[in-house]
């Protein structure tokens, strides 16, 4: 199957690319080409220059409505995949949406702000293929973050990271992040795995409770999390156990400072969360229901 994407999120993408699908990824608004720092191309990706004709592919994905406003006319398939929570400017557009065009959210914990919007499509949970992470060390006594342009969230992200690391050895990692000291962009998807194997705890700071893929890649590499609460891993996490969940700094402070004093308990709940990354998100569903939707979306038979 020939699957037309915008270049969005190549993280995600790549792992995408797992479905065995031929995909052909076009510049959007988002990335202009793909960032090999980020992922390496898979061997079934080609990565575009311009826009081709959507009529030409089996199945088109959109992420965003400027994506989708570029093939809006084409007789194509189409899937809108949404990978944020619903915003007020954009819910007059979705509303819009034909009704052929099949709807995946990655959350649902996001799909749930979608309200009665919400009821229509499915959810395909986010994963991560635990043959390419893992190797925990943990040997470095700092706390880890993976974020792309975190001062930007300010207070609501950065703010409370800077609050709970005040004095402690501590690392961020991502792109567009030039205003924090010390901060850098991994160098390729082998780097990133080695900054997780080796520092001692994750920790995510995102207030809305989202469930970030490099959290999750944290965990299946066996790094031990520390958050705000996550929806998505409600009722799952036993706090202490899998994860360290706080909602106030000085919560979050006590459970990186007791990570950072102790590397086997470190070790201990990292494997905790490894297992549950397995049990919860498991990659080969990931990969069935793509490959299933994407089935059903090129044949006509897409879930309302």
């Amino acid at each position: 199957m020939r699957i037309l994407d915008f270049i969005t999120h190549p993280p995600f993408q790549y792992d995408l690319c797992k479905t065995g699908q031929e995909f052909h990824f076009a510049p959007s608004e988002m990335w202009h080409a793909w960032d090999e720092r980020l992922r390496p191309v898979p061997s079934n990706a080609t990565i575009l220059s311009a826009l081709p004709n959507p009529d030409e592919y089996d199945v088109v994905i959109t992420a965003t409505r400027e994506q989708y406003g570029r093939v809006a006319q084409s007789k194509a398939p189409k899937v809108f995949l949404s990978h944020t929570r619903l915003h007020p400017w954009d819910a007059q557009f979705f509303a819009s949406l034909p009704a052929d065009v099949s709807v995946v959210y990655v959350s649902d914990h996001k799909r749930r702000t979608f309200g009665d919007l919400g009821r229509r499509g499915t959810t395909i949970p986010l994963a991560v293929d635990l043959d390419e992470f893992g190797g925990y060390q943990g040997e470095r006594p700092t706390v880890l973050s993976v974020t792309n342009s975190y001062a930007q969230q300010g207070d609501r992200g950065y703010g409370l990271f800077s609050e709970v690391t005040a004095g402690l050895s501590s690392q961020v990692v991502g792109h567009g992040n030039e205003r924090i000291e010390g901060a850098f962009p991994a160098a390729s998807l082998d780097h990133l795995k080695i900054l997780y194997r080796e520092h001692r705890c994750y920790l995510h700071t995102d207030p809305e409770g989202r469930l970030h893929l490099a959290t999750l890649e944290a965990m299946a590499t066996g790094v031990p999390l520390v958050a705000l609460p996550i929806g998505d891993l409600a009722g799952l996490v036993t706090n202490g156990v899998h994860a360290y969940f706080g909602r106030t700094t000085a919560e979050l402070r006590l459970a990186v400072e007791a990570l950072l004093a102790d590397r086997a308990l470190a070790q201990r709940v990292g494997r905790e969360g490894r297992e549950l990354v397995r049990r919860h998100f498991p990659f080969r569903g990931f990969i069935d229901a793509w490959n299933e939707l994407l089935t059903e979306a090129a044949t006509g038979l897409h879930r309302a």
